[in-house]
């Protein structure tokens, strides 16, 4: 099967084979897998799927991402963002989180978001998998002090009647 074929064959989930890939090694390059601490990268399956779900209706949203990858690949290396190696890939992410900075910034929250969800995760951190209510979760005592001088600044939002 020749590389335009398999980029333009659909996945399971409705995603282009060649974004689902690319989301893939996004979200590795952003948290990769530790064989120390036996933890999957954000690339692992399970969190992918994840990954999928939480961006749901906007995951068409990912090809603008993805084409912007593209373009500039064929525009910087004459060759296709699959084609070229990972240092070159990780220069165009660079490129793109500073020029697409929100955009880029969401992708990642999502990314960490779903990751910190996995079991695997949690358990590592030694957090239990479960939601904060209605059990919820102990908190130390900060130091309150620390809000003073938010308190003490003037009013910056206009009041309602």
């Amino acid at each position: 099967m020749t590389d335009s074929t398999q980029n333009d064959l659909i996945s399971s989930d409705g995603l282009p084979a060649a974004h689902k890939h690319c989301l893939k090694w996004i979200a590795g390059q952003m948290i990769p897998a530790s064989t120390d601490l036996q933890l999957p990268g954000a690339d692992d399956a399970q969190i992918i799927t994840r990954i999928m779900q939480r961006l749901g209706k906007q995951l068409s949203a990912f090809a603008e991402i993805y084409d912007w990858l593209e373009q500039a690949s064929l525009e910087k290396f004459e060759l296709t963002f699959s084609e070229i190696n990972d240092a070159c890939s990780r220069a165009l992410l660079a490129d793109f989180r500073r020029q697409k900075a929100p955009l880029a910034g969401a992708l990642m929250v999502t990314i960490a978001s779903c990751y910190y969800e996995d079991e695997r995760v949690l358990k590592s951190i030694k957090h239990e998998a479960r939601p904060p209510f209605p059990l919820g979760h102990k908190l130390d005592q900060g130091d309150w002090s620390l809000l003073d001088p938010v308190k003490r600044r003037p009013a910056f939002y206009r009041k309602t009647d």
